[in-house]
């Protein structure tokens, strides 16, 4: 087996652990205990208790969980300048994010997402993910590599413990390392789709593959940036090496999207959108045009 192959009876090791606690409120708790504090018993008690203990917060665009199980936030906002398409982060006396709140443009009310780690420890070993309503969407957990530190497996479970999937993850040997390989598979350990990750010299990603769950490729995508970091281009091919489409983006000097193109392989264009912003980036209106240029469909907001 390949050693970043995780075992099927692993994942129903982790599956197990968490339908033997059955209902979640009891279990969240996490590194967010303390002795003082008696066990809350339903979600509300929890929240109350996680409230305590944060002690600052961030504003930025988006966020993601690194290979070392960190939550990173991307693009801080100053306060008083935050679009309404944000994340917040919220920090405990420790400096690990407790609590994720997303704001998407479609909605007044954020999902949040709460963070639990091993006593003092600084990676996550699972997250609870609630919808806009408060409900409890789904449950991820982490396994890290003891040697390296790096995370090998997350896995998404329902609310009763059920797995829907693992994701088993690959590294290369640079300093830091880079995410080349992420197999996902199915509660029984079989493969349902796998993705090869390649970088250029400043660890910007510069192609994605795409294999499906008899490890045949699907195709891949290959991207360029500008100067600022900002998607600039986003090609599409075949398994024969034919390109078959590309989104070509522009940015603003606050590296916002103001316009971007769709192609055919041939250069054709298919479509445009264009995107209008207030002082603080809100984004105000859109618009759809088809490949003569003239527009079509507008939303404003």
């Amino acid at each position: 087996m390949n050693q970043n192959e995780i075992n099927p009876s692993e994942l129903k090791k982790l599956a197990g652990q968490i339908k033997a606690q059955k209902k979640i409120e009891p279990q969240l708790k996490g590194g967010t205990e303390s002795a003082e504090e008696p066990q809350p018993r339903t979600i509300e008690e929890f929240m109350e208790q996680l409230e305590k203990k944060i002690v600052s917060s961030k504003y930025f665009k988006s966020g993601k969980v690194d290979e070392y199980g960190h939550v990173v936030g991307v693009k801080e906002y100053p306060a008083g300048r935050v679009p309404h398409v944000h994340q917040v982060h919220y920090y405990d006396s420790l400096n690990r994010v407790l609590k994720l709140e997303k704001f998407e443009k479609e909605f007044s009310k954020p999902t949040k997402r709460i963070y639990f780690y091993e006593k003092d420890g600084d990676k996550i070993m699972e997250s609870v993910w609630f919808d806009r309503y408060g409900k409890i969407d789904n449950i991820h957990r982490y396994q890290y590599d003891l040697t390296t530190g790096l995370m090998q497996m997350r896995a998404e479970y329902n609310r009763e413990g059920e797995i829907f999937y693992a994701i088993v993850s690959g590294y290369d040997d640079a300093q830091p390392p880079h995410l080349i390989e992420e197999k996902w598979q199915d509660k029984a350990g079989n493969m349902l789709k796998r993705f090869c990750y390649h970088y250029d010299e400043s660890r910007e990603m510069v192609m994605e593959e795409q294999f499906d769950n008899r490890n045949m490729l699907i195709g891949y995508s290959k991207f360029t940036y500008d100067e600022r970091g900002n998607l600039k281009t986003k090609e599409w091919y075949n398994p024969k090496g034919q390109l078959m489409s590309t989104f070509t983006h522009e940015c603003d000097e606050h590296d916002l999207d103001r316009r971007v193109t769709l192609t055919d392989g041939k250069g054709n264009i298919e479509g445009i959108q264009e995107f209008d912003y207030d002082e603080i980036g809100n984004l105000t209106e859109e618009r759809w045009l088809d490949k003569e240029g003239k527009v079509f469909k507008t939303v404003k907001y």
